[in-house]
Parts: structure tokens; sequence; C-alpha cells
């Protein structure tokens, strides 16, 4: 029985390891997210800009 106990509190403690690294990961995810989102924007700005200039 001591055997099972000790079992299962390793598999919680590794599984609470392991949701603290996967919420780690979609922090670090979204932050990329956001500078690819921005760097994005930055390379079709002057697209925008050229193409607003070509009508008038």
């Amino acid at each position: 029985m001591k055997k099972e106990v000790d079992e299962l509190k390793r598999v919680k403690e590794e599984n609470k390891k392991l949701k603290l690294a996967l919420a780690d990961m979609t922090i670090e995810n979204r932050l990329l997210q956001k500078e690819i989102q921005y760097r994005i924007s930055l390379t079709e700005q002057p697209q925008v800009l050229k193409k607003k200039i070509k009508p008038e």
C-alpha cells in the first residue's frame, strides 16, 4: 500500500510540474504570436501606404 501511495504522490508532483511547464509555454507562445503579428504589421505598412498613394 505504501508503494502505491508514494507512486501516486510522485505522479501528482510530476503532473503539477508539467502543468506549470505547459502554462509557461502557453504564455511564451502568446508573446511570440504578438511579436510575429507586430513584425508582420511592420512589413505590411509600406505596402498599404503604397496602395493608398497609387489611386490618388
